[in-house]
């Protein structure tokens, strides 16, 4: 074993505990001898080696840190503090900012919720999101482009002023949108 010694770190500590117990104990003996203390002796030499004892266990005790209990978290998944109708919004907005074609089921959310916010803010009426979101005080709340935004979101097919195909919403236009239903 090219002149390591092996890691014996577990017998090198109960051998300092066994001289913690047994020098005092042997110091105690003689000590004891000398005074001639007669037949109590073997009693009290156990009742000081179990008190050394006890107190070596609890030291022992006392420097063990706390466990490891640490929660790791995994890419995708919600931090564990977080609620669970947030962390469904976050993977939500997720998965439509990572996709290539973008995700029309978070941007139908947002134009149900733009439409639940207007009705009880508000008092806009309307039977679904898209009736809400079509009332003339909506543009007006809302502002033109977060409400042509929402208007094709919740399936309008006169509010693109674009032909062809539905393009996802970009991160910055999600945010402003957001930013605007917060402040109605």
């Amino acid at each position: 074993m090219s002149g390591q010694r092996p890691h014996l770190h577990g017998w090198d500590a109960a051998g300092r505990r066994a001289l913690l117990v047994l020098v005092p104990s042997v110091l105690l003996v003689l000590l004891l001898r000398a005074l001639d203390f007669g037949p109590v002796l073997v009693p009290l030499v156990l009742v000081v080696a179990l008190l050394l004892l006890t107190l070596l266990l609890l030291g022992d005790a006392m420097r063990v840190g706390a466990g490891g209990w640490t929660e790791e978290h995994r890419p995708g998944s919600p931090p564990p503090t977080m609620d669970l109708r947030l962390a469904a919004w976050v993977r939500r907005v997720e998965t439509h900012l990572t996709s290539r074609g973008g995700d029309d089921a978070l941007e139908a959310r947002v134009a149900a919720v733009a439409g639940y916010a207007l009705r009880r803010r508000h008092g806009l009426s309307g039977e679904t999101p898209l009736d809400v979101l079509r009332a003339s005080a909506a543009a007006d709340l809302l502002g033109a482009e977060v409400h042509g935004r929402l208007l094709a979101a919740a399936g309008a097919s006169d509010a693109s002023d674009t032909p062809g195909p539905h393009r996802p919403w970009r991160a910055d236009e999600l945010a402003a949108t957001v930013r605007r239903l917060e402040e109605i």
